[in-house]
């Protein structure tokens, strides 16, 4: 007869390692060993799981004794617990249970011995897997909550620290927060700069390749330029749920995937910042804007309205040409063949565009739409919120309560599935109310707030534009105040008729999505 001793951590374990116990595997090793000693069993083999892995498709070990089991290799497997055999969702428990009933294999532990084909055993095996399933979600909880309180309470919760800063224990407390490298963080300002001053991401990167290397790489690349650029740690914050991970079944396998998340929670962290708000938000725009910097860093701009202005018929973005005649102008032309839209002079251009951000300064209304009562507004939000929230905390309570009332049996099965099913799609319906909430006073201080800089912008571009001689400074006042120009011109004039073109343009704001 044929057995085998299959190994396996729970977390349970591996805290009680971080206590002084000993190494767990060696001693549930012993154990089996003694009790297959006991019961006069011959161990062929033993599989040791070394990975922590919730399916069986992360877990080698596992694959490997499943498919030794059911070529019926074994007339028993000996292991610590049932529950170390699957505690993953009711698909891998299925596959678990199937494969050892079908090749009539015993499960042995110190405790009992199941019989799959025993139906008395059956039930009490399936049980024990049920309930290790419980355990898991229980166990990944509170490991949750433990990570978004601390989170919350603005400290660092990832194992690697992001480029310009070092972990740092916190001194009076649990947990980690960041301290500044002070060289490191000397790059991420030049970073921040460069780019903001017109530079590309690749022109970046480059220029950085000849002062200093970056972390685990040989070379600076464009993504790891744009990932500092939009990361807030930079300004003092923390992301929570940035990236969320995403589960789907391919070929019969489970297959993780990471995407990114738009609500995710952004909340003030302990370390210090490197980078001020007004520069990273900026920045925001300029990427949320498609923004492309202009032009090569070592070349002359010679197009203020660069990335700006779009075709109304094609909607391609208008180039610089240079004119064809002997007074020196360039114009900007659509790129498209055969797109009917006229070229239009840039001095033109010009003199239709000021006089409409003046109208802009003398009547907010053509901009913003006028709201009343918009303290009265964020009154009711605010309070609509705190009584949300109060029904969130409820509704978690009532969850952790039928899972206390499920273990100490007062709640059968069928009454937690259903209860359970019930508040958890009370607490979605609240949590996308308090989201919705949430969004409604974020547009209304947006906007506020963008009332008090976008005109002042306006004011100060309309005053500087004719007395600067700098393009690409033309270039950056522009794209501040302007996401993008509609240009519209169907009829050719003759050349000295030139400044009396007949164009229409239509001016989106900088704040405006489009």
């Amino acid at each position: 007869m044929s057995y085998c001793i299959y190994l396996r951590k729970s977390r349970k374990d591996e805290e009680l390692e971080t206590l002084g116990e000993l190494e767990t595997l060696q001693r549930h090793y012993n154990t089996l060993l003694k009790l297959a000693k006991e019961k006069n069993i011959k161990i062929d083999k033993i599989y040791k799981e070394v990975v922590s892995g919730e399916s069986i498709n992360t877990r080698p070990e596992m694959q490997k004794l499943l498919e030794d089991v059911s070529n019926n290799t074994y007339d028993g497997v000996l292991v610590m617990e049932v529950e170390r055999l699957a505690r993953g969702n009711t698909i891998d428990q299925g596959i678990v249970a199937e494969t050892f009933k079908r090749s009539n294999t015993k499960i042995i532990t110190p405790y009992k011995t199941y019989n799959p084909n025993n139906e008395f055993d059956e039930e009490y095996f399936e049980f024990g897997l049920f309930m290790a399933r419980r355990e898991y979600k229980v166990i990944n909880r509170r490991i949750q909550r433990g990570r978004l309180t601390s989170v919350s309470e603005g400290k660092y919760i990832a194992s690697i620290a992001p480029y310009g800063y070092e972990k740092e224990k916190i001194k009076l407390g649990k947990g980690y927060t960041l301290k500044t490298n002070e060289e490191q963080a000397k790059i991420v300002s030049l970073i921040y700069e460069l780019y903001s001053q017109g530079m590309s991401l690749n022109a970046i990167a480059n220029k950085l390749d000849t002062i200093c290397k970056p972390l685990n790489s040989k070379c600076w690349s464009k993504s790891t330029i744009k990932d500092i650029l939009t990361n807030p740690i930079y300004i003092g914050k923390i992301r929570w749920g940035y990236k969320k991970e995403n589960k789907s079944y391919e070929n019969g396998k489970i297959k993780k995937s990471r995407k990114y998340n738009e609500d995710y929670k952004l909340i003030d962290g302990l370390h210090p910042p490197i980078i001020k708000e007004d520069l990273f938000y900026e920045i925001q725009k300029m990427f949320k804007n498609n923004y492309n910097p202009p032009i090569c860093s070592n070349k002359e701009l010679k197009n203020p309205f660069t990335n700006l202005v779009f075709c109304s018929v094609c909607k391609a973005k208008l180039t610089r040409i240079n004119s064809n005649t002997k007074d020196k102008y360039y114009s900007l032309k659509c790129p498209t063949k055969n797109c009917k839209t006229v070229p239009i002079p840039i001095y033109l251009l010009e003199s239709h565009l000021i006089p409409i951000l003046k109208w802009w300064v003398e009547d907010e209304s053509l901009i913003f739409k006028q709201k009343e009562n918009i303290k009265n507004d964020l009154s009711t939000i605010h309070s609509s919120l705190i009584l949300i929230n109060k029904e969130i905390d409820k509704t978690n309570k009532q969850i952790e309560n039928i899972h206390n009332l499920l273990e100490q049996g007062i709640y059968s099965v069928d009454t937690f599935m259903a209860r359970d099913k019930k508040l958890k799609s009370e607490l979605s319906k609240l949590s996308q109310k308090q989201l919705n909430l949430i969004e409604e006073e974020n547009k209304i201080n947006t906007m506020e707030k963008t009332k008090k800089e976008f005109i002042p912008k306006v004011k100060n571009l309309i005053s500087l534009y004719e007395k600067i001689e700098d393009t690409r400074l033309k270039n950056k006042l522009l794209s501040e105040v302007i996401s993008k120009i509609i240009y519209e011109r169907n009829t050719k004039t003759k050349k000295n008729e030139r400044d009396f073109a007949i164009f229409n343009i239509t001016v989106y704001p900088s704040f405006l999505k489009q």
